[in-house]
Formats: structure tokens, C-alpha cells, sequence
């Protein structure tokens, strides 16, 4: 029989000596080991990446609109350049006379 360095056999050993334990009983534990192992990302760190990643895409999409606002600015000036602008002035002038189209239904009542 194999002992660890302090004279005491592992667990395993002590399984073998009562004689019940399998090697799928094995392969059990040890996945089992190896799911306790691997600790899952903490809350408070799953939380600061979300807002860091919200934060990074809000700015991302900042940055995109003054980019995109920048760019259309250049292209009207530019279209602005090379337009030929003609502008008409129409001057009309309208006579007005004064008249009055209203009729006379009933003279005899007066208010």
C-alpha cells in the first residue's frame, strides 16, 4: 500500500480497502471535483462588465453619429462648391381700388 507523505494513505486507498469503490465511482468524484473547481464569475463582476460594455456601445454610438454628422457636412459644402445657384427675383405690381360689393336687402329696418 502507497502513503502520502505524512504516513497517511489518500482517499482513494482507503476506498480500495473497504473493497465498494468502482472506477465509475471514481470518474464520479472526479468530475465532481472538477465542477466545485471551476468557480463561476462573481455577480458583482458579471455586473461592471454590463455596464462597462453598455458604457463602451453608448460611446461607440456617439462617436458614429459625429462621424456620420461631420461627413454630410463636408458633402453639402462640397455639393454647395460645385452648384451653380441661380436665384430669380419677380416683381409684380397690383392696383387695388376700393369698392364695395355689398347689397341692399331691406332699407326699411334700421338698427
Amino acid at each position: 500500500m502507497r502513503a502520502e507523505a505524512g504516513g497517511l494513505p489518500d482517499s482513494d486507498q482507503i476506498g480500495d480497502m473497504f473493497g465498494y469503490v468502482t472506477n465509475e465511482d471514481r470518474q464520479r468524484w472526479a468530475a465532481a471535483r472538477q465542477r466545485l473547481s471551476t468557480k463561476p464569475p462573481s455577480t458583482a463582476k458579471q455586473m461592471a462588465a454590463a455596464a462597462a460594455e453598455a458604457a463602451m456601445e453608448l460611446g461607440s454610438h456617439g462617436i458614429q453619429a459625429k462621424l456620420n454628422a461631420e461627413h454630410q457636412v463636408m458633402a453639402r459644402d462640397r455639393n454647395d462648391v460645385t452648384t451653380k445657384k441661380t436665384k430669380t427675383t419677380i416683381t409684380e405690381t397690383i392696383d387695388f381700388e376700393e369698392r364695395d360689393d355689398r347689397e341692399v336687402i331691406d332699407d326699411s329696418y334700421e338698427f
